[in-house]
């Protein structure tokens, strides 16, 4: 409603659903979750719509929905899907994707970063079992955030990935 009248455009980055599902559940660990790659992914794959993973994992994810949604806001020829390229590209491949489809040059944002903060499978683990042990310490969203996600996840554990194995599927 905010942008009644205004010409909004809206892009969407996609990425396939195999490789969508271990990143989201490592960002779930970063988010407090605690569910084990086991359960999240059973949870996703075997259609357990009562299991809140599910929900989690398939509210963003699921590509068709995503589109009815935009598309009940705006006109269709205002969506853009932006692909994520395949695992190893050159990490400034989806950002150049992204700029092309709004007529961007890339050049006016020759200072973005591009890292990318997941987590290896061990480092993962790691974080979704610290998140179990804090359970009981009912820790606000502020300390969590500059303690486990700011230190833990984002400079110790960020830094591994290089050095563990994926999630396997």
């Amino acid at each position: 409603e905010a942008f009644r009248g205004a010409d909004v455009r809206v892009h969407i980055t996609a990425r396939d659903v195999l490789r969508s599902l271990p990143a989201q559940w490592q960002q779930t660990t970063q988010h407090r979750k605690t569910w084990s790659w086991q359960e999240y992914q059973l949870a996703v794959v075997s259609d357990d719509r009562q299991h809140p993973a599910f929900g989690n994992f398939w509210s963003q994810h699921d590509l068709e929905e995503i589109i009815r949604r935009w598309r009940s806001a705006v006109a269709a020829a205002h969506i853009t899907i932006v692909t994520v390229p395949q695992s190893g590209s050159d990490p400034s491949l989806l950002w150049r994707r992204l700029l092309d489809s709004m007529a961007i040059e890339l050049s006016e944002f020759s200072d973005v970063s591009l890292a990318n903060e997941s987590l290896g499978a061990s480092s993962a683990e790691v974080l979704r079992r610290v998140n179990l042990a804090l359970e009981p310490m009912n820790l606000t969203e502020k300390q969590y955030n500059a303690a486990v996600r700011g230190v833990l996840a984002r400079q110790i554990l960020a830094e591994r990935r290089q050095r563990e194995d994926k999630v396997a599927l």
